[in-house]
């Protein structure tokens, strides 16, 4: 007699998959997204500005000069796979395998995550703004605003992506947690504000790679939503299927997906001393 998984579990426990994937991740929702892609690569295109002209009367047009370039972000697959013994089976409860759901999305959603950061890291061979012997200062946060100023970066898509240590650094010098320069309670909630208009998110220490650290400096970026593209192939539905040779079923989900930098101008690294 055939050993199989019940139809109602394997579409529980595929629906608790998915809805940690789309929980799980800081970036998506910040950069432009492409999906149903086919193949293995992706061109994001960028349209150029162009300068308005004046008007010559009966004479032949002149265009305004608008560049349209692209960005190719190059797709690759990605798998979670996890094991549970033929025994273990009888004993898993409803928590304990939402558990292992929530394990296997998050997985995967920091693997997307890393593939964004590296795509950024890349685009980079330099910092924009040095590392200048400190952290993550006010100077260098004002410093990038003044940037994206001046590049027209609309506030709402801005974003800065730094470690743990880096948002303590700001913190620390007390201009955005002090009551005079608005609401103190983020010393109170630790709730994250706009900095500058720039919407904060920070990494944490991370087994796929996180933010470059290289010798003692940390790599943070700040970038528009319009400036960083995710091509999103497809992801694979929770697949759960029994090894007799192992005597378990092996549960395993699998993202196709590549990012790239579409506008070097909509990206910003700063190079943070950490210690």
């Amino acid at each position: 007699m055939a050993i199989y998984v019940s139809k109602v579990f394997q579409q529980s426990f595929d629906a608790q998959v998915k809805a940690a994937y789309e929980m799980g991740g800081k970036l998506r929702a910040r950069i432009r997204v492409a999906t149903n892609v086919v193949g293995t690569t992706h061109d994001f295109r960028r349209v150029g500005k162009g300068v308005a002209v004046p008007h010559r009367p009966v004479q032949p047009r002149t265009p305004i000069g608008i560049d349209f370039n692209k960005a190719t972000a190059t797709l690759s697959a990605w798998e979670a796979t996890e094991y549970v013994d033929v025994r273990d089976m009888e004993r898993v409860n409803f928590e304990e395998r939402g558990l292992l759901a929530q394990a296997i999305g998050h997985s995967i959603t920091r693997r997307e995550d890393q593939l964004i950061i590296d795509a950024m890291a890349a685009a980079f061979s330099g910092a924009t703004i040095a590392v200048g012997a400190a952290g993550l200062t006010d100077a260098k946060l004002r410093q990038a605003a003044r940037i994206f100023e001046d590049r027209a970066i609309p506030r709402e898509n801005r974003t800065i992506l730094m470690g743990a240590e880096q948002y303590d650094n700001v913190m620390g010098e007390g201009r955005h947690s002090s009551r005079d320069f608005g609401d103190g309670s983020v010393t109170q909630t630790g709730e994250l504000r706009p900095l500058y208009g720039f919407t904060p998110i920070i990494m944490e220490s991370r087994d796929e790679g996180g933010l470059p650290k290289v010798s003692n400096d940390r790599q943070v970026f700040c970038f528009d939503r319009q400036a960083v593209g995710l091509a999103i192939g497809g992801e694979d539905p929770t697949a759960i299927d029994w090894l007799p040779q192992l005597k378990a079923w092996q549960i395993n989900k699998g993202i196709h997906e590549g990012a790239v930098v579409i506008d070097p101008l909509g990206v910003i690294r700063i190079d943070c001393l950490e210690g």
